[in-house]
């Protein structure tokens, strides 16, 4: 575990030198061929987790602009749903009152036949 602790490191301090120090010959001119290999491969890992990184930020946007959009098209739907509700009960209510209009005049009618006819007449007793 320990060379590969002392690998990690190469390759951390291999990234951040400077390029004085690069033409000079570092640790990593000295290390064998197994050393090297994994030293190269930590160094695509690293590569490999950056744009790990870089990727999960974009789907992170893409997942908000997801979600951003659907919640749009919901409160865009519900404003379509409360705009029908609102028209179809404007259009009940003035069915309603015409009804009731129309039952107002005919009650008002009935009222005036009834005053003009007179009652029936009371049925004949037999007198025997």
């Amino acid at each position: 575990m320990a060379g590969c602790e002392r690998i990690y490191n190469l390759a951390v301090s291999e990234t951040n030198r400077s390029p004085e120090s690069i033409a000079q010959g570092t640790p990593a001119d000295v290390m064998s061929r197994g050393e090297r290999a994994l030293f190269t491969d930590v160094g695509e890992l690293r590569a490999e987790v950056k744009s790990l990184k870089e990727s999960a930020a974009q789907n992170s946007r893409d997942f908000r602009w997801t979600w951003g959009g659907l919640a749009a098209g919901f409160l865009i739907l519900a404003g379509f749903f409360l705009y029908g509700y609102n028209r179809i009960e404007d259009r009940f209510d003035q069915r309603l009152n015409e009804a009731l209009i129309g039952l107002t005049k005919v009650e008002t009618k009935m009222d005036d036949l009834s005053q003009r006819i007179l009652p029936p007449p009371s049925p004949a007793r037999n007198l025997r």
